[in-house]
């Protein structure tokens, strides 16, 4: 026997109602697990991208009635939660009888909040895989859910919460199935553009503005864990069974959490191309600090092996060029400007491009802070860069610090455009110059390296994703600008 299942993803933004994710590194690792997981056990699953611009009865009706589920399945942050809330809603509209369950970091950090809302009938706090095995089972077997690991329930006769036990994190990652990639491909605008591999869970870092250092207090054992790179290995060589794909992207919140690891790691995805006619191109994520940067050893071996095993990108976390908001405000690995600067420069050297991760909207943050964020990523010599504004998600330390400072008020918060919304008032650093720099960064960063064109297609794109409304006629200009660029301007 088995249950259908729904499991349901949400995103603010999107390519097309149809074709939301722009490629296969925007999967959800978590909803894709349990999913996967689901499945394996014999439950039947299907899996639904929605959009604001999704019609939510009219999908909602249409799937219940075809598939008729017993159970469906949410992630939420935050910012999703309102939209979680309102799909919720519209499902127990249709069908009182369906169970409706909400995981991820929000319902984690806000365990409370999220119960209260009518429509939802379960939570899980932390890892899932295992307590969802059971609640579907009892479903299966016509019982209401009780006893489930990981879960807050309601039990709706008894008119309470029903807490459950929290077991330790899952110390053996290779025990998880690969996720089924199928479930997303109708999906994805670009199925074969890049694919992204889990390489592990937990982050070693207490950074304030995110949810890592709360979320690894909600169970014991090891928080930060990596797959054996066999196992990752086996993933790879299944994916790449489809020609199209030539990179793919490793998740991890760093790779240097455990260099040995690192090494380990690039020798088996060395071995792995050496016979390839098209070696496949890897991507990685890196936090970086003052003992790595001091030991000049270590770092000439660590890029060594990267380039071995046709790393050609190193995501990297400086967030912000100012030292006193990195080491005061955002908690921050410690490392001086210089050194991430001789970082990058050093990677440069090897052939592994740089991208960097940055925040504006800070608590305390000044516009001469951010002046140094742009020196120094201009100095640091990117390919990329990915500028968010600031979002204080709740349960995290820095949350509490700007609500108690008074730099929003958690009920004014807008959930929509997360890390496109303004969402703290500083005196010294007004909303409309934020927004501003938000437009200008890459302009303003790649100058002299990037041409004009490319710089005010940038400028246009980044002012799209502010203002949603204006993104068909950026879309249209895009294009206007790559026939002029093209027929008029090659030399550009």
């Amino acid at each position: 026997m088995s249950i259908n299942v729904i499991c349901i993803y949400t995103v603010e933004d999107y390519m097309s109602v149809d074709q939301p994710l722009p490629s296969g590194t925007c999967i959800h690792f978590g909803l894709a697990t349990i999913a996967t997981v689901l499945k394996v056990a014999g439950h039947n699953v299907s899996l639904q991208v929605f959009t604001p611009k999704t019609p939510l009865e009219d999908t909602l009706r249409t799937i219940i009635e075809e598939l008729k589920p017993k159970l469906f399945c949410f992630t939420a942050v935050s910012t999703q939660f309102p939209i979680v809330s309102r799909i919720a809603a519209q499902v127990k509209k249709l069908d009182p009888s369906i169970y409706v369950i909400v995981g991820g970091a929000h319902p984690s950090l806000a365990p409370e909040e999220s119960l209260a809302c009518p429509d939802i009938d379960g939570i899980c706090i932390g890892e899932g895989e295992t307590g969802i095995l059971v609640l579907a089972s009892q479903l299966e077997a016509g019982q209401q859910p009780h006893m489930v690991p990981n879960f807050w329930l309601k039990q709706l006769e008894k008119g309470i919460k029903e807490k459950n036990s929290r077991i330790p994190f899952l110390d053996d990652l290779d025990r998880l199935p690969f996720i089924d990639r199928e479930l997303w491909r109708r999906w994805i605008k670009q199925p074969t553009h890049q694919a992204a591999v889990l390489l592990g869970r937990g982050c070693p870092n207490h950074c304030t503005y995110c949810s890592n250092h709360a979320l690894k207090r909600l169970a014991s054992g090891r928080y930060v864990r990596f797959r054996s790179p066999n196992n990752v290995l086996d993933e790879i060589f299944e994916i790449v069974q489809d020609p199209l794909i030539n990179h793919i992207y490793l998740e991890i919140e760093t790779i240097t959490a455990n260099l040995e690891y690192c090494y380990k790691l690039c020798r088996k995805l060395t071995a792995f191309n050496h016979n390839r006619q098209d070696p496949i191109k890897f991507s990685l994520n890196c936090s970086f600090t003052s003992k790595l940067a001091n030991n000049s050893q270590t770092v000439n071996h660590f890029f060594s092996a990267l380039k071995e095993a046709n790393v050609v990108t190193l995501k990297l976390g400086l967030e912000s060029g100012s030292e006193r908001i990195r080491n005061e405000v955002l908690k921050r690995p410690k490392y001086s400007n210089e050194e991430i600067i001789s970082f990058c420069k050093q990677a440069n050297h090897y052939g592994i491009g740089i991208s960097t991760y940055l925040l504006i909207g800070l608590p305390e943050e000044t516009p001469d802070d951010f002046r140094k964020t742009v020196e120094v990523t201009r100095e640091c010599a990117p390919e990329m860069t990915d500028l968010s504004i600031f979002y204080p998600y709740p349960g995290t330390a820095l949350y509490l610090k700007a609500q108690k400072e008074n730099f929003f008020n958690p009920s004014n918060l807008d959930h929509k455009h997360e890390r496109h919304f303004v969402a703290l008032n500083l005196s010294g650093f007004p909303k409309r110059n934020i927004l501003r720099e938000f437009i200008l960064i890459n302009y303003k960063v790649f100058r002299g390296r990037w041409s004009l064109a490319r710089r005010f297609n940038d400028v246009f794109y980044r002012t799209s994703l502010l203002y949603p409304a204006i993104a068909p006629f950026y879309i249209t200009l895009r294009a206007c600008i790559r026939f002029i660029v093209k027929n008029k301007y090659p030399k550009l």
